[in-house]
């Protein structure tokens, strides 16, 4: 009987596995929509914001 260490198979399997951890992970590129989605958000935030520095200034002013 052949232990797992000798086994062809359990090398080749534990090599994959040595060579996934060393590689840093791959980032997943964002969608079209998530693009989209993120742009939208973020010219609304800047939307508002603005509309509240005009009005407070126009009530200070």
């Amino acid at each position: 009987m052949s232990t797992k260490k000798d086994d062809i198979f359990y090398k080749d399997i534990e090599g994959r596995m040595d060579e996934l951890k060393r590689k840093p992970p791959k980032k997943e590129k964002k969608t079209r929509a998530e693009r989209i989605s993120t742009f939208f958000s973020v010219s609304l935030g800047l939307v508002i914001l603005i509309g509240l520095l005009f009005t407070l200034f126009r009530i200070i002013g």
